[in-house]
């Protein structure tokens, strides 16, 4: 597939790519403040979903949105190749441990 042929698939292919970058780095804050366990509970906050943003809260709850927005970016993403590219189906992705 050339990105000539869908330049809004491209498009959101680097939007996905910068977000998981920013992810590393909200990652990175997460780790050099630490904060890393600044919230005990998963999958809410202190059992909230938005919890006041002071603190290590702030870096450990913004990484978890951050994350979560990559995650739904990535399966968006994920689904759009599945039903663009021709490749997938066709021969190419045999051997692989599903396809035996």
């Amino acid at each position: 597939m050339n990105t000539r042929e869908n330049p809004g698939l491209h498009r959101f292919a680097v939007l996905t790519s910068i977000s998981t970058f920013l992810l590393i780095v909200a990652g990175g804050l997460v780790t050099s403040t630490g904060s890393g366990l600044a919230v005990p509970d998963w999958p809410l906050s202190y059992g909230q979903l938005m919890p006041p943003m002071v603190g290590g809260i702030f870096y450990e709850h913004g990484h978890r949105m951050i994350a979560a927005a990559v995650g739904l970016l990535t399966a968006v993403l994920a689904f759009w190749l599945w039903r663009r590219e021709s490749r997938i189906g066709s021969g190419h992705w045999d051997g692989l441990p599903w396809e035996q």
